[in-house]
């Protein structure tokens, strides 16, 4: 999820991103949910009784730490 939420706020960003499973920044965060997915690993937040994953992003983005991720400082890693 915070591969996604990275995604197109930065074409430098997103090509290093890209680079970890090759291809595009979007392409990799989809080969990795598929990865995780064959590990046996929960998908979506729900499957672990997870039901209100929009707001706890929400809420974390908006904490002191929240504050400091790439798409809570629009132009930090600006191209």
């Amino acid at each position: 999820m915070t591969w996604s939420l990275a995604t197109g706020h930065s074409k430098s960003l997103d090509a290093i991103l890209g680079a970890v499973f090759g291809g595009t920044a979007r392409a990799g965060a989809s080969r990795l949910r598929a990865w995780l997915h064959r590990a046996g690993a929960p998908g979506d937040p729900s499957d672990v009784g997870v039901h209100d994953a929009q707001q706890r992003v929400g809420a974390a983005l908006s904490s002191a730490r929240g504050r400091n991720f790439i798409i809570a400082s629009p132009g930090r890693l600006a191209d």
